[in-house]
């Protein structure tokens, strides 16, 4: 295959636990067309969710018996809101052409993203940014910078999300 003749790389949309990011999706296809390329939306389930930490967490609110199956419920809940999600995304990309994949990871939030990013060298990675719940400030690091820092070459867009 020639260099011309190559897929452009993807615009990487990272989603988030959190209710539906309408400006991140827009960006992402906004900058999939221009590109001439496809959208792939990552989407990371967090075993700090259902850790020994966040059982602590949880066993001081609800009790210790109930801590562990909540956790595994809560990444199960996450896991179909993503496929939801995909679902939704993959409908408007093909309302105007743009090829579309989805991948669910497991992992720390960071590691996976990183490890996407370096692995497949996307164009573009869309991130949406909203305020961090307590939840979400104790199980997740500022993330952006390290992200940042991994692809040099590759352009990272923070889209302020509404609550």
């Amino acid at each position: 295959m020639s260099p011309m003749s190559r897929t452009p790389p993807p615009v990487l949309l990272v989603l988030t636990t959190t209710k539906s990011g309408i400006r991140s999706e827009t960006e992402a296809l906004r900058e999939a067309m221009e590109r001439k390329t496809s959208v792939c939306a990552l989407f990371v389930l967090d075993p700090a969710i259902a850790s020994t930490q966040g059982r602590k967490l949880l066993s001081g609110i609800i009790g210790p018996a109930a801590a562990i199956p909540l956790g595994r419920e809560i990444l199960k809940d996450y896991e179909s809101r993503a496929k939801d999600r995909f679902e939704e995304i993959r409908a408007d990309c093909e309302e105007i052409g743009i090829a579309f994949e989805s991948r669910i990871c497991r992992g720390p939030f960071l590691d996976e993203v990183r490890s996407y990013v370096q692995s497949h060298q996307p164009a573009v990675v869309i991130l949406p940014k909203r305020s961090k719940s307590f939840l979400s400030r104790l199980f997740m690091k500022d993330e952006l910078p390290v992200i940042k820092n991994t692809a040099p070459h590759t352009q990272i867009r923070v889209i302020e999300e509404d609550i």
